[in-house]
């Protein structure tokens, strides 16, 4: 590991933008040991507060350090004023015409040109991606679809922005009348009047004369946050509610088992006050930035950081009221947003000194659980022993007071909205980017150091422990490990018959034999084949056809589903069959008794139709005893046999070294087999990647690699990292869904050139994204770029219609294609590879993990050119395994958050 220099650590701490905000020498009222006893209470390699529930009790039941928090929050409370309150968070509504638009678009004029050489050298405006913040949409909702976005930053710090959105009424999904099409929106506690200002004179001017005014004027307030910083309070000592005995929503993150850092009063989808650690949020929010792209968790690299545990001693203990307005169903005239009121007001806090007369085993409750229920029911006893006199267990705001100091805010943000000017005669605020960008220099010595670790693939093939599992990323060499494995074996004098070769595919199968007859070691005594065939030749000595494959059985059971009825009408037949399989293959790995419970616990969305479709299900199972044996059959009967301890080494003794290849698709029925064989005196030699784990919905299970050390002993765990296959372009992108699906896996290096940004083309539907890939590919041919081409879809509906469409275009034959679903292509790789978005049918997704890694698989068989086809939609529902959460769409929260890595294609 590097060791930093005492300069290079100096630098990274005043890099650290919030370390300097939140001094504790700024804040003459703050006792220095006290704010140390309680800031040791946040623990800065994890950025939390400690997990050691007892020390923060001991801290929070200190009289001394109770009534210091005491005094504090009585300063706080009874002292609130115009100087210390701010509107957070603004967002407002016009209603433009499509002249507005047009004139706002103008490639000369418009928001893309800042006029004047002045003005250009503070302000920067930039076309963004909208797609985060048509989240939810709905066209019941009075809110329009947005289809461009504008950034605009000072000083070309991104951190100091305003966000203006435009729906353009020409699109699909706004042929319909709404209140407004365009929103304004800016954190206004990051700039000054002067510089929401100068942005919004910006805006003005690329408008007609006089049409920014009439605007303004009949705009709409649709959202307006107000907020309070108590320095030197800290949130663990906040025990709010409010006084309106109406909100019975609430919220606290994290969850139970920790202490609270933060905690929501009312609906979060509404209007409702949060209070949160002020000083840990901006603290692990600029880590965030710094870390942002690198793939790698910080407290990898805070460990080795000298004198880290300082970081927050050294700064005041803060804690921040925040009344959120969201979107009110009727949105206040802009005109009128003096008449808001903050509801902070409402709020009431637990006095810090009785709180910590509470017994330890209760107060550890409530640190960790400050819903207003709970506190509620405190403020009800606390009652019943103060009486009426509540000032003796309650801090309340004079309601007057804090509508007196935010009128004044108000007031002053109004006449900068009603009347922008260009002026700016204040100096330049602390660039926060480029703090980030420096603090993250320091950082890349200890970033370096955790993303190149790679072991040696010799040592690997030469290793003598009795189990090895080998992690290897996308284009590490790992079919190529798995033959030289097998030459070392045979090299040692292992005889062929005793070595067993499993691939997960008959086609990665096929491969290895024709690698192995290569390297000229092939021998018709060693077994290279699937698992699933192993055990039924081998095991189970089945000389019948081939066992059935999931996508057959996706045929066999449309052809028994009803083609009329309640079923045909209410859900695709195709989509329907699809889960069936999977029902089936949950059953059979899982253990479960019968169908019917699967469909209660795992396929929910299943339920409506349960009577029919197990009758379904009955008549595929029927079908199968007929007829042939599905996989699931076949590991489950093998099984069986191993259980035996003398079938089980009978067999080891003939399959001495199972070399097991995507390791990480392995079932559970499939592991017992592997640990049974092990047991009995077989080696196992692992190869895989659990960033590539499609197969959940059949089983999969790569929970046993987390623990390969403790559930295999004579064990070791190697890594390959380096990829040949990709650009470094391309494993970017890669390595930002792998750090999605686990922030512990460790990022893959490319190991060639350079080449281009992976392109980001966003459609309006399937058929238009099919449109573009056409011209595309003509374009690339046309151009002699393109010799290869791989196309990727989700579903096998979509697979179909890419086929006749490049067939009907005659392009089939002037170059090679292949057009397959994610999991088809799976160990495939290409020069061109285009991916298509899952969201362009409305077919209810796997889980959100499980969508990550077909994602992952499906992006990382490109090697030089990837095009993202992506759809126009925000959100989507994940889980088709329960009920589905609505998140985020992978392909929009990866163009939102890892911009850099694209080139959007408009």
């Amino acid at each position: 590991m590097p060791t930093m220099s005492n300069s290079a650590e100096t630098d990274f701490f005043k890099k650290v933008v919030p370390s300097k905000i939140f001094q504790v020498s700024n804040f003459a009222h703050v006792d220095i040991q006290h704010n140390r006893s309680i800031a040791a209470l946040t623990d800065p390699l994890i950025l939390g507060y400690t997990t050691d529930i007892d020390q923060i009790v001991n801290v929070l039941s200190d009289p001394v350090i109770a009534q210091y928090q005491d005094r504090l929050l009585k300063k706080a409370v009874t002292e609130i004023s115009a100087d210390k309150v701010d509107i957070d968070h603004i967002r407002i509504g016009l209603k433009l015409t499509q002249a507005d638009i047009d004139s706002l678009l103008d490639s000369e004029t418009g928001l893309l040109n800042v006029k004047t050489k002045g003005r250009s050298m503070l302000l920067s405006v930039k076309e963004d991606d909208v797609d985060s913040f048509n989240r939810g949409f709905k066209k019941s909702d009075r809110k329009p679809f947005f289809t461009r976005k504008y950034l605009l930053c000072l000083f070309g710090d991104e951190y100091r922005y305003m966000h203006i959105y435009i729906a353009e009424p020409s699109h699909p999904k706004n042929l319909r009348e709404v209140d407004f099409n365009c929103v304004i929106e800016c954190i206004p506690t990051r700039l000054s009047q002067q510089h929401i200002s100068l942005m919004l004179f910006h805006f003005k001017s690329a408008l007609k004369p006089n049409r920014y005014a009439q605007l303004v004027k009949h705009g709409l307030l649709l959202r307006l946050d107000t907020g309070y910083v108590m320095h030197g309070v800290s949130q663990l000592f906040t025990f709010a509610t409010r006084n309106d005995k109406r909100i019975n929503s609430y919220h606290c993150i994290p969850s139970k088992h920790y202490a609270v850092e933060t905690a929501y009063i009312g609906d979060r989808k509404a209007k409702h006050i949060i209070v949160y650690d002020k000083v840990l949020k901006e603290n692990k929010h600029f880590v965030q930035k710094v870390c942002k792209g690198k793939r790698i968790k910080f407290e990898k690299i805070a460990q080795d950081l000298p004198k880290i545990d300082e970081w927050f001693l050294s700064q005041a203990v803060s804690a921040r009221i925040e009344f959120r307005d969201h979107v009110p169903k009727s949105p206040y005239p802009l005109a009128d947003m003096e008449q808001c009121k903050s509801q902070i007001s409402d709020l009431v806090l637990i006095r810090p000194s009785v709180i910590a007369q509470l017994p330890k085993n209760k107060l550890a409750k409530r640190a960790k659980n400050k819903k207003g229920s709970l506190v509620e029911s405190l403020i009800g006893k606390l009652h019943k022993k103060y009486g009426s006199d509540t000032s003796q267990y309650l801090f309340e705001f004079d309601k007057a007071a804090v509508e007196t100091a935010f009128h004044y805010q108000l007031s002053l943000l109004r006449e900068t909205i009603f009347h922008p000017k260009p002026a700016l005669d204040q100096p330049e605020l602390v660039n926060y980017t480029n703090y980030v960008n420096e603090a993250a220099k320091v950082l890349d010595p200890y970033i370096r150091h955790y993303i190149t670790k790679q072991d040696d693939p010799k040592q690997i093939v030469t290793c003598n422990n009795r189990a090895i599992y080998v992690e290897g990323s996308p284009g590490s060499g790992k079919t190529k490990l798995i033959v030289d494995r097998v030459q070392h074996l045979v090299d040692s004098g292992v005889e062929p018959k005793h070595i067993c070769v499993l691939a997960y595919t008959s086609d990665a199968a096929e491969e290895f034999k024709q690698r192995l007859t290569a390297s000229g070691i092939v021998d018709s005594r060693m077994y290279v084949g699937t698992f699933s065939t192993w055990c039924k030749h081998k095991f189970l000595k089945d000389k019948s056809s081939r066992p059935l494959a999931p996508n057959e059985a996706e045929d066999i059971i449309e052809s028994l589903l009803p083609k009329n009825g309640r079923l045909a009408h209410q859900v695709e037949i195709s989509e329907l069959a699809r889960l069936l399989v999977r029902v089936v293959s949950y059953k059979a790995s899982f253990d479960k008794t019968n169908y019917s419970s699967v469909i209660d616990k795992k396929f929910k969305q299943l339920a409506p139709f349960k009577s029919e479709i197990l009758r379904i299900l009955k008549k595929f199972e029927k079908w199968k005893n007929e007829n042939r044996n599905d996989f699931d059959d076949l590991l489950t009967k093998a099984r069986e046999i191993v259980a035996n301890n003398s079938k089980a080494i009978k067999l080891a003794n003939r399959y001495q070294h199972i070399i097991l290849d995507e390791v990480q698709d392995t079932n559970s029925v499939q592991w017992d087999i592997v640990e049974r064989m092990y047991k009995a005196g077989s080696q196992l030699f692992c190869v895989g990647d659990p960033a590539q784990s499609m197969f959940e919905f059949r089983g999969a299970n790569d929970k046993k690699l987390n623990r390969f050390n403790s559930v295999f002993k004579s064990s070791k765990v190697f890594q390959l990292i380096e990829n040949y296959r990709s650009t470094p372009q391309i494993v970017d992108l890669a390595n930002a869904l792998r750090y999605r699906i686990n922030s512990n896996y460790s990022p893959s290096v490319s190991q060639r050139g350079s080449g281009p940004l992976p392109r980001y083309k966003k459609s309006e539907s399937f058929d238009s994204a099919v449109d573009w890939l056409i011209a595309d590919i003509k374009r690339q041919i046309k151009s002699k770029q393109m010799n290869d081409c791989l196309v990727l879809v989700r579903y096998k509906k979509q697979r179909k219609t890419v086929i006749e469409r490049v067939k009907a275009e005659g392009l089939d034959g002037q170059c090679r294609f292949e057009m397959l679903t994610y999991h088809g292509g799976k160990g495939l790789e290409a020069e061109h590879c285009y991916v298509f978005d899952p969201l362009f049918t409305y077919s209810l997704l796997s889980s959100k993990k499980e969508e990550l890694c077909n994602t992952y698989v499906a992006m990382t068989r490109a090697k030089k050119y990837l095009t993202i086809l992506a759809s126009d939609r925000a959100d989507a529902f994940y889980g088709s395994y329960g009920e589905g959460k609505r998140s985020p769409s992978i392909f929009s929260e990866l163009r939102n958050e890892e911009a850099n890595i694209f080139k959007v294609l408009r």
